[in-house]
């Protein structure tokens, strides 16, 4: 049987400190008697604050959110701007796991359960968190470098980070959770950011969800979440998903769809099938185009392709 402060917590009435203030305080009923510290009670007693009933359900939710530019990560808004809780069903304890600020997309947590929050959320666990960042201006070797050794902020120098150079941009990968962070990083090396999405938090990635969509996630994925970091063959595949949905190359997991042109496409056939283009035959049928490869595909296999065929671990195709 839970104790009275715990269930107060999981309800959303107040921090577990704070309830246990409330129960001294002799504010806190349990079926019309005044509860006591260290009080238990059931999921199925009437328990009420201030004579108010309140809502208790047992066990926790989480969801992932892929929340939207321009909504923002809070409870309410004085101002009356929308908020991720007003994408999600009403349930009592409800709450973001850390923030994005307005202009920024991306994975977020939502839960009810304040243990999982505080594991996600404190330094000390150091989970992984991967931006996908497109830049106003051409990022340089030494901008690259300079993100990778820690950058200069006014609340002091951030830690090492993980940088992928991507088209128009890059992946960068910290483990800190400073305010704005990622846009500091980037104003600090003079490339203003045009575009960010955070794409993954921990072992988690934004794979099946839309801008504006949730899901509530199993206990086995909240084991995934809790993962310091994903596998390097899942780190290249969201890469690979990203830059085939905004440029057309690299490989595509799932249905295949239109691509956009890229700079330096344009005229090229944009229709792409899952595995090869609809203007080649099946493999081992028919006769084989004699269009070449560079008439037909506007930009060059992923860089682990290329560097598997210099290893000879691959064979060229």
């Amino acid at each position: 049987m839970p104790r009275l402060q715990k269930i107060l917590a999981q309800a959303g009435v107040a921090s577990r400190r704070h309830a246990e203030e409330l129960i001294q305080a002799g504010r806190v009923t349990v079926n019309g008697k005044v509860a006591q510290l260290g009080q238990s009670a059931e999921f199925t007693d009437q328990i009420a604050v201030d004579g108010k009933r309140i809502q208790v359900s047992e066990g926790h939710k989480t969801f992932l959110l892929y929340k939207p530019k321009g909504v923002i990560t809070t409870a309410s808004d004085e101002a009356g701007r929308k908020t991720v809780l007003d994408l999600m069903p009403v349930i009592p304890g409800l709450h973001p796991v850390g923030r994005l600020d307005r202009l920024t997309e991306g994975l977020l947590i939502l839960t009810t359960d304040g243990d999982l929050t505080l594991k996600l959320t404190h330094p000390r666990y150091q989970h992984e968190k991967e931006y996908r960042i497109w830049s106003e201006e051409e990022l340089t070797n030494q901008d690259l470098a300079h993100l990778e050794d820690g950058v200069e902020l006014e609340d002091g120098i951030t830690e090492p980070a993980r940088v992928i150079r991507a088209p128009e941009g890059l992946y960068l990968t910290i483990r800190e959770g400073r305010n704005r962070q990622v846009r500091r990083m980037m104003d600090a090396i003079g490339k203003p950011v045009r575009r960010l999405v955070r794409v993954r938090l921990g072992g988690m990635t934004l794979r099946g969800v839309k801008p504006g969509e949730y899901r509530q996630l199993t206990q086995r994925e909240i084991e995934v979440l809790m993962q310091e970091t994903c596998s390097p063959r899942e780190r290249t595949r969201l890469h690979e998903e990203w830059d085939y949905v905004k440029y057309g190359f690299g490989k595509r997991h799932g249905r295949a769809q239109m691509r956009e042109e890229s700079p330096g496409t344009a005229g090229q056939d944009a229709t792409l099938t899952a595995g090869r283009r609809t203007n080649q035959p099946p493999k081992g049928r028919g006769v084989k185009s004699t269009e070449s490869a560079t008439e037909t595909r506007p930009l060059s296999r992923p860089r682990n392709a290329e560097r598997d065929v210099r290893n000879g671990t691959r064979r060229k195709r």
